[in-house]
């Protein structure tokens, strides 16, 4: 057969059984490499007031310089985990899984069916992403009042 310049061939089909037509050879590799990674994020949520304040007197003879104000602030630290697999290196003869969804869509021909897990929801190639913490977000709240007098 020639299409667009370039000559393709046919082959005969032998029998109408599979085993015994023609063959389709492929490298007996996943056709990827699997990329194991983790990243570790250090959240911090700072809310702060300062109120500071001057005032000049003089009573009598002598001078006073006032200063006084507070400050309010509130902070939170959290930890927060990422770790998944990705695939690189793809190649064309990679099995791609027909769907990456964590739960497969309920029978159609069943009345009230539920859905299932779907087997091929952790496979490389569907990108998975796991978001996980093991340290409790700390709170702390700072409060302080002064009084100054020079």
């Amino acid at each position: 057969i020639e299409k667009d310049g370039k000559k393709y061939a046919k082959t005969k089909a032998e029998s109408n059984d599979q085993l015994s037509g023609p063959y389709l050879f492929m490298p007996n590799k996943k056709g990827y490499q699997a990329n194991l990674w983790s990243q570790r994020d250090l959240t911090s949520e700072t809310k702060q007031i300062n109120l500071d304040l001057t005032k000049h007197l003089e009573l009598g003879k002598t001078q006073h310089d006032l200063s006084y104000g507070g400050l309010w602030s509130e902070m939170e630290k959290s930890m927060t985990n990422l770790a998944g697999d990705t695939p690189l290196n793809v190649k064309w003869w990679a099995q791609y899984p027909h769907n990456c969804g964590t739960f497969l869509p309920p029978s159609t021909m069943t009345p009230n069916a539920k859905p299932t897990l779907n087997p091929e929801r952790r496979s490389t190639l569907c990108n998975n992403v796991n978001v996980f913490s093991f340290l409790i977000p700390v709170k702390t709240k700072t409060g302080a009042l002064y009084f100054i007098n020079n």
